[in-house]
């Protein structure tokens, strides 16, 4: 029964019907002027300020159009602006913020959506698999990709009445808001985050032991004192798609071995992209040759992870088509160190903010998902 959705608010039971683009939109060609420095009252919106998966205007680079602006090119409340060529073709914006002068960039087309439907319907519809497939199919006919408005025009799907368009509109939108909700708070604990370790690591704030008494003064040691490396022999091709230990890349599991190296470990990538980056691994397992193992000595390896989660590798970074950290450079950095049960008691703050954090960052990729799947389900 293909003309109603899987998934339905409950009260709409009649019938999508057929419609095309062209008979709700009103398609315009933006102006082809250059950039100037923003004048503090027209801004100018191209492609490449309309973020990939937020579909946000990004208003970090403000820039003004250069040139006599008309009307004509004034983008309003409620527009939506379509990509017509280049990577970026059939990438839609809804313009929502009714802020003064906006003007759209010549490799945008403008769809003014007619008075009858709903704004919020039409832009969730572009986000829809069966859209994107359509712009995957239409973009790829020439070397160059591009759509133009007479080709978005031409665009058929279904649409219920606007009632239930309405309500889907504001349930996306909704659904949207408590993504951005839950990106703001990540962003907010990892601010928070780094503000304490720079707070720990230059003693502002100090741990207590349990009877409330100060633990000794910090001692400084040079990193190279209080950990040694491993180097790893590991290469892709003797790792297995399946086995019993898993080996670590630059980002994550690469795949497997029957053996592993070392238990627990702070990984490192030692040459390539990502040099420097660090991950703590507490299981049996094995990294790649372009990574190395940090392991622990006077020191617990959780509360080396903390320290070196503070230190800047791009001050060791050398070469500069293959960028490399050598243990031997970064060795040499002298650091304060507590005692032991401070070390404990830092780590145990810090693995708790990074637990919590983890479980933030799953709750945004749950509703990330749930919104892919409704945006299958919901649409016809």
């Amino acid at each position: 029964y293909m003309n109603i959705p899987e998934v339905r608010f409950p009260e709409f039971t009649e019938e999508w019907e057929k419609q095309k683009l062209s008979n709700i939109l009103e398609f315009e060609y933006g102006m082809n002027a250059a950039g100037k420095e923003f004048d503090g009252e027209n801004k100018y919106i191209r492609i490449t300020d309309i973020e990939e998966s937020s579909r946000k205007f990004l208003q970090t680079k403000l820039v003004s159009p250069e040139g006599k602006v008309t009307e004509k090119y004034r983008v309003k409340f409620g527009d939506i602006l379509f990509a017509r060529t280049g990577a970026s073709t059939g990438k839609t914006y809804k313009y929502i913020d009714n802020d003064g002068k906006i003007y759209f960039a010549g490799f945008l087309i403008r769809g003014r959506v007619d008075k009858k439907t709903s704004v919020d319907f039409i832009f969730y519809l572009t986000l829809n698999y069966k859209y994107k497939s359509w712009i995957n199919v239409m973009s790829m006919r020439s070397g160059q990709p591009g759509i133009n408005a007479k080709e978005y025009g031409s665009y058929e799907f279904r649409i219920p009445k606007i009632e239930e368009q309405q309500k889907i509109g504001d349930f996306f939108t909704l659904l949207d808001k408590r993504i951005e909700q839950q990106e703001q708070k990540i962003a907010l604990l990892k601010d928070y985050k780094k503000a304490m370790m720079q707070k720990i690591f230059s003693q502002k704030i100090r741990f207590k032991d349990d009877n409330g008494n100060d633990y000794p003064d910090w001692e400084e040691k040079k990193l190279g004192k209080i950990c040694r490396v491993k180097s790893s022999q590991l290469t892709n091709n003797v790792v297995e798609e399946i086995g019993k230990y898993p080996v670590y890349g630059a980002n994550s599991i690469v795949g497997y071995t029957e053996n592993y190296e070392v238990n627990k470990y702070v990984s490192i990538v030692k040459d390539g992209a990502g040099v420097g980056r660090i991950a703590f691994i507490n299981n049996k397992s094995s990294v790649l040759g372009t990574l190395q193992y940090l392991i622990g000595i006077e020191i617990t390896t959780e509360f080396l992870y903390v320290l070196l989660s503070n230190v800047n590798f791009k001050l060791y970074q050398t070469g500069t088509t293959i960028p490399h950290i050598y243990f031997k450079d970064y060795s040499k950095m002298i650091i304060d160190i507590p005692c032991q049960l401070e070390q404990e008691k830092i780590s145990s703050f810090l693995f708790a903010m990074d637990l919590n954090l983890e479980n933030q960052e799953a709750i945004l990729n749950n509703l990330k998902e749930q919104k892919q799947g409704l945006l299958r389900k919901m649409f016809v």
